[in-house]
């Protein structure tokens, strides 16, 4: 059987498929020219072209893909680009990782947060492909009856981060802590008399009942802020606390 030595284009970062007559070709890509028995497979049609879900999301997830697709629609494992992640959606706040690099092709996102039910689309997009947008489905994240401040906010100075952290619990019918909570809890600012901003990563899933804040600070001082919390069907507000110069 004659073999051939195929010469790449100077610059050329992808090793083209050579298929030898009478050789099956299991490339799986389609041919840039057939001559002399040898199939040739362009560098060119490798590379990643656009972004889809894999598979599509149809409910609350404990992991998302997003893999990038060359154009005969595999994926593309020299793609190590950042995919990100944004939202249309009725069900309020949204967070979790929401910028992943790709690792063979495909981005992962494995703890991605909603705050209440309701109807969602993904958008992923990245650098120099086109974006893609994902089909509707319903979030329906588990509901608590009750949630308390744990660890209430102190008094601190602006720009510094509250200590202890923060920490919100969820409480059963005796007000004990509901362990079996796994769900997510928002915070955010309820009496706001210096028109402060809350930084830090405000939404937290529960672990064990609790959602504990470890990063959040104020950027202006003022006297009486609170801070509420959010869980599906489910409010609470922290006591008074200050932020000084």
């Amino acid at each position: 059987m004659r073999s051939a030595l195929l010469k790449l284009r100077s610059g050329a970062s992808v090793v083209a498929a050579v298929c030898i007559a009478a050789a099956a070709c299991t490339s799986g890509t389609s041919p840039d020219q057939v001559s002399n028995g040898i199939q040739v497979t362009n560098p060119d049609s490798l590379l990643a072209s656009r972004l889809a879900f894999t598979p599509e999301p149809t409910g609350p997830m404990h992991a998302l893909q997003v893999s990038a697709l060359d154009s005969n629609g595999n994926v593309a494992p020299s793609f190590t680009g950042t995919v990100t992640l944004s939202v249309i959606s009725d069900s309020g706040p949204f967070g979790g990782t929401t910028a992943v690099a790709a690792v063979a092709g495909i981005a992962t996102f494995s703890n991605l947060l909603f705050v209440q039910a309701g109807y969602v689309r993904f958008i992923a997009s990245s650098t120099g492909l086109p974006p893609d947008t994902s089909a509707t489905f319903l979030v329906t994240p588990s509901s608590v009856t009750t949630l308390v401040f744990t660890v209430q906010p102190t008094n601190t100075a602006a720009n510094a981060v509250i200590a202890p952290s923060v920490r919100v619990c969820a409480m059963d019918g005796f007000v004990n802590v509901d362990s079996t909570f796994a769900g997510v809890v928002f915070v955010d600012l309820g009496n706001d008399p210096g028109s402060s901003v809350l930084i830090g990563t405000n939404i937290r899933r529960a672990v064990s009942g609790c959602a504990t804040f470890s990063d959040l600070s104020m950027d202006k001082a003022s006297s009486g802020y609170t801070l509420r919390a959010r869980a599906p069907l489910a409010l609470s507000t922290s006591i008074q606390f200050n932020i000084g110069p």
